[in-house]
């Protein structure tokens, strides 16, 4: 070895074999889950299932063949048809086998699967907006990538067709006014301005608020002198009637410039 200079200090570095590589990692990539196999289960099925940590199906061959690769230790995946979310993953204990829980689920579902325990339903892993889920048997889950760009087609299609019905209405309201003459068209622009008016309060005839009180006693000791004695009863409120929808906006604004109190709004008749 070379000579070290004084008050220096010589480290011969370890060798390193650069054609060693790195074990490839181990697991699905980051941002993906592991993939498995899915089972279906409803609003319904769903509670049984994790209660007694089974998944089940009918037994025939195509679910056979789907799921023949289910080993303990396998990702398992549950989609609920009734609300679209795909939850998991949890671990398959057993591999596929009839009637492992016997009676589950009324009798209905005796192929099945048993996993490891969880303490609460697994996380929502995806969600299927249109309510079409994977098929039973072999999933892989999608990437985060993936569901944030199927999530950006879907709200681009929503927007498109959002803008196409905007487009379309509009259209069919220009197609109409075109067919008004030019008279008609005046008077319905002037109709609309009316509407977004507020109604003008003019003298009601007949609606006086000052007259109600001795109308109302009026009204009262003819009915005690027909023999029905009210004792101690107020009168609380005052329903008016009105003819037409002109007649009643009169009326209400005469009412609330009254300091009347409105207790409630309702047709009589129609």
């Amino acid at each position: 070895p070379p000579l070290a200079a004084a008050g220096s200090v010589h480290i011969t570095p370890p060798l390193v074999d650069a054609s060693a590589a790195p074990p490839p990692p181990s697991g699905p990539p980051p941002g993906r889950l592991p993939a498995g196999f899915v089972f279906h289960c409803s609003s319904k099925t769903e509670p049984e299932c994790y209660l007694l940590s089974i998944f089940a199906c009918n037994f025939n061959k195509k679910v056979a063949r789907a799921l023949k690769s289910v080993k303990p230790g396998a990702a398992l995946y549950s989609f609920n048809i009734s609300t679209g979310d795909a939850r998991g993953p949890v671990t398959a204990r057993t591999d596929m086998r009839q009637g492992i829980v016997p009676g589950a689920f009324g009798g209905r579902f005796d192929y099945q699967v048993r996993f490891l325990e969880v303490p609460e339903l697994p996380p929502i892993v995806w969600r299927a907006d249109d309510g079409r889920g994977p098929p039973v048997g072999a999933w892989t889950p999608p990437s985060e990538d993936e569901v944030r760009a199927a999530a950006a087609r879907r709200d681009e299609t929503r927007a498109v067709a959002a803008r196409r019905a905007r487009e379309e209405a509009d259209a069919l309201l220009a197609a109409e006014l075109e067919a008004l003459d030019e008279e008609d068209r005046r008077e319905s622009i002037a109709e609309r301005q009316r509407k977004l008016d507020k109604p003008p309060a003019p003298p009601l005839e007949g609606f006086d608020l000052d007259a109600l009180g001795p109308l109302l006693e009026k009204s009262l000791g003819e009915l005690r002198a027909a023999g029905l004695d009210w004792g101690t009863a107020e009168v609380d409120h005052v329903c008016w009637r009105c003819a037409t929808p002109k007649e009643y906006e009169y009326a209400g604004c005469r009412a609330l410039r009254a300091r009347a109190a409105m207790l409630g709004e309702a047709l009589v008749g129609g």
